[in-house]
């Protein structure tokens, strides 16, 4: 065993001895607390007992206040089903026509209480959730590598799974322009049109359809929507649901973080995917502008634990580095090969492990990055094995080459970027390569921080996000990539 090794292991097993005193210490205040949990969960029997819409009216916002521990007790290990219902409305539409659902619960009194208030009812189906973002993960995968009839099988398994939702209006229509072209996305815009029942709904099929459209510049989009925005009256502009409308269909839109509260709210007007999506996507926007409320993304995570998403575990290692226990996986190792002949100056077979990278989890921007970063480097760059001529893959990297070298070619590449980027923004891949370009153009901490915490994998690198040095030590001796 190296002594950079040893070292680790060192350190996880200091972490282990720490969690267990910890939990000797609290096992007696714990009882104490679940018992009184308990005590305040019957005064909550008639969500699950009585058909009384007016009791359930009344229960609902007086359990939203309440601690985890008596969410849990009212909720049990086994929830009867009526109770659920109550909590999650109707999480998988059957039908487009579905879309837009009134919201069981009133706006809580701030972001702390929506966002636990969410994250604990979608816990009661993360069994779902971790499937979604497992046949996500493959349509991505598939769309990306321009296998589109795999990537339509992969959405025909979530419409049948996880029924109709906003990420599956924008993936189908966004699939229909790379096939069909802007016809059959027209046409795919007509029939969703013909079905939705809610002006929002509709709104909402207008601009993602146009989003999807390869043709239209990122400049063009944002025209588009100020234009909309203008249309509107200025009293109504006040209004917070177009806090949510900028949030969902134009996110750079979107600068009022105190409407976070209206945002998490609205989601459950949503399907459950698009709320959960709603929530990741505040969490790390909270992590990366307001540092203060650490402990709330470690709640939220920690409530959301059964939910297998790489973006969760990344909220738990900026909450508490010590907190997260990870197995390395096939695509950490191979990025730290890569990593390590890049840092050794091969970067020949750096850049032809990134490629490898790519094929392999076409969503993680890390093998891109690396791979642009290994090409500009490169002492004879047409020694470097190109990416397939003409997929999307190779645009990506040729754009992030032409950023990162910062010449002539540097904006018009980053305006094409923020097009891709506004056209896959339902993808992870869409996410991160946006907010790299705000990175590159910006370059504040808050970006830096929102772009590690959009990553896929807990690299060395991610230690930028801590203010505290202890905590960034701390991440070190834990990372679960090997340092290279």
């Amino acid at each position: 065993m190296t002594k950079g090794k040893q070292k680790k292991r060192q350190a996880q097993l200091r972490r282990k001895k720490r969690q267990s005193q910890r939990t000797h210490r609290t096992s007696e205040v714990g009882a104490n607390g679940a018992n009184q949990a308990r005590g305040k969960a019957r005064g909550y029997s008639g969500l699950s007992n009585s058909d009384n819409a007016t009791e359930t009216s009344r229960l609902l916002p007086r359990l939203k206040r309440e601690p985890t521990s008596v969410f849990r007790a009212v909720v049990g290990s086994a929830p009867h089903p009526r109770l659920v219902q109550r909590l999650l409305g109707n999480p998988f539409p059957r039908g487009y026509e579905q879309l837009i659902q009134p919201v069981t619960t009133r706006t809580a009194a701030s972001t702390r209480l929506e966002a636990l208030w969410l994250a604990r009812t979608l816990a009661l189906i993360s069994s779902e959730l971790s499937d979604f973002i497992r046949e996500s993960s493959d349509f991505e995968g598939a769309f990306l590598r321009g296998k589109f009839d795999q990537a339509s099988n992969a959405l025909e398994s979530i419409r049948a799974k996880f029924g109709y939702s906003m990420w599956l209006m924008a993936a189908e229509l966004l699939l229909a322009e790379s096939k069909g072209g802007l016809a059959a996305n027209r046409e795919l815009l007509q029939q969703i049109r013909e079905r939705v029942r809610h002006p929002l709904a509709g709104l909402f099929a207008e601009f993602l359809s146009q989003r999807a459209e390869t043709q239209t510049t990122y400049k063009n989009y944002d025209l588009a929507f100020q234009s909309f925005l203008r249309q509107q009256d200025k009293s109504s502009l006040r209004d917070p649901i177009f806090d949510s409308i900028r949030f969902h269909l134009h996110f750079p839109a979107f600068r009022n973080l105190r409407q976070l509260r209206f945002v998490l709210w609205h989601s459950g007007t949503l399907s459950a995917v698009d709320r959960y999506e709603t929530l990741v996507r505040c969490l790390q926007l909270i992590a990366a502008h307001l540092p203060s409320q650490t402990q709330l993304i470690g709640d939220c995570a920690a409530i959301l634990s059964g939910i297998h998403d790489s973006r969760l575990m990344m909220l738990a290692f900026y909450a508490d580095p010590q907190s997260v226990q990870h197995d390395v996986t096939d695509e950490e190792r191979m990025l730290s090969d890569a990593v390590e002949a890049y840092t050794v100056g091969d970067y020949k077979r750096s850049a032809s492990l990134a490629g490898q990278g790519i094929s392999a989890a076409p969503a993680m921007f890390e093998f891109y990055e690396l791979y642009a970063n290994a090409r500009l480097n490169a002492e004879n760059p047409d020694e470097i094995q190109r990416l397939p001529s003409g997929s999307l893959s190779q645009q990506v990297c040729d754009h992030i080459v032409n950023i990162l070298a910062r010449g002539k070619q540097t904006s018009d590449s980053m305006q094409a970027s923020l097009a891709i980027a506004s056209s896959l923004s339902s993808m992870w891949l869409g996410r991160r390569l946006f907010t790299f370009v705000l990175e590159v153009r910006i370059g504040t901490q808050s970006f830096r921080t929102l772009g590690l915490l959009q990553t896929s994998i807990a690299t060395p690198r991610f230690s930028l996000v801590y203010a505290e040095h202890s905590k960034a030590r701390q991440f070190l001796a834990l990372a679960p990539m090997p340092l290279t």
